[in-house]
């Protein structure tokens, strides 16, 4: 399987302390204080116990605290509707192992993921990319082989966030032509200046992906879940990662399953939004002052889909090198060479972001 594009620009960038990280897709926070207490309390419960294998499908605690969780999207599911999985990445991998082959032809976002479009690759399927929020463009996409559409809400890389109505069209649609729908939901609490926050019921096929890495924004945690209310593909989805590696680390699940059950997440949330918001607003303004225009209104996530006006590939190499900014050019995201380019804004300082885009503008 081919390497992961954005992580090659990440190792690169690691390499020079003074670049200044846009090719980011996370926050940079410190590990969160409140939860060293929680690490403590899990050593407890382990102590003097044999650390076994964790169960199949994940630790019953922790299930427990997501369908919690969950239930503040509007799903009532059960812990057999959970699997536990490494991360986000590994759900997606499950997804497209146990439910498409080879010719399936799956329908993304005209600007989407890295992830999604290397699977697709990985597993022989057929990708096509319209515009997810024109339902008419969806349904001129679909044919015989289709047999998937993903959706990310906050988008990867724009920032763009669906409405409920948006997403319960494409719902429908994918109910009427028994697609499954695979809703990305890794940034979804991730929302600015009142944008509205829907993920789609469990009509029809829908399965939803999740992690903590994002929105607790502990990603070397390797923990996510996914979500079906088909319980015989739940129990096809444990197997799966049961067989892939015996399942995911217990110690992790023990602690995540601890951090949902004591940490008020709303009010950990806030205040990490709060700073979001706060680079968000600076790099807009940034971008305006230095005449660089991007794609869309950001209304989620921590991404601008910033328009460079020539090969973003080649100036983004140029300008790595002699200007030590990173970024993600477009071509990961469209499959083709583009103009445009993801500009991480979680990981950098307000000072960075203002250095780091001044740099760009000369270069430009």
């Amino acid at each position: 399987m081919q390497n992961i594009g954005i992580l090659k620009i990440n190792e690169t960038a690691e390499k020079n302390p003074s670049c200044i990280r846009f090719d980011k897709g996370s926050a940079k926070f410190p590990f969160p204080e409140e939860f060293f207490p929680l690490l403590e309390k899990v050593k407890k419960k382990i102590k003097g116990r044999y650390f076994h294998y964790p169960k199949t499908g994940g630790e019953d605690k922790l299930k427990e605290q997501i369908v919690k969780f969950e239930a503040q999207n509007g799903r009532q599911i059960s812990p057999r509707n959970i699997t536990i999985t490494h991360g986000g990445m590994s759900g997606l991998f499950a997804f497209f192992y146990l439910l498409l082959k080879t010719g399936d032809e799956v329908i993304t976002s005209r600007y989407c993921f890295e992830g999604f479009s290397l699977l697709i690759d990985h597993f022989k399927l057929f990708q096509k990319r319209v515009d997810l929020s024109k339902i008419g463009d969806i349904e001129k996409a679909v044919t015989s082989k289709t047999k998937a559409i993903i959706l990310n809400s906050p988008e990867n890389p724009t920032g763009k966030v669906y409405s409920q109505e948006e997403i319960e069209k494409i719902v429908d649609l994918a109910k009427k032509r028994k697609l499954w729908v695979l809703s990305d939901e890794v940034m979804n609490r991730i929302v600015y200046e009142g944008a509205e926050r829907y993920g789609p019921s469990f009509e029809g096929q829908v399965v939803v992906v999740n992690s903590f890495s994002k929105m607790w924004f502990i990603p070397g945690i390797r923990v996510g879940w996914l979500v079906t209310k088909k319980e015989k593909l739940s129990e096809e989805f444990s197997n799966f990662i049961s067989i892939q590696s015996i399942g995911v680390n217990l110690f992790s699940q023990l602690l995540m399953a601890e951090i949902l059950e004591k940490i008020d997440f709303e009010k950990f949330l806030e205040r990490r939004l709060k700073t979001l918001f706060q680079r968000k607003k600076i790099f807009e303004q940034n971008l305006k002052e230095n005449e660089i225009d991007y794609l869309s209104r950001v209304e989620g996530g921590m991404n601008f889909y910033v328009n460079l006006r020539q090969d973003a590939a080649k100036l983004a190499s140029k300008i790595l090198k002699e200007g030590k900014v990173a970024f993600i050019p477009g071509v990961l995201f469209e499959g083709r060479p583009s103009t445009y380019a993801r500009f991480g804004f979680g990981g950098v300082t307000e000072e960075g972001i203002i250095r780091g885009i001044k740099i760009v503008s000369n270069f430009l």
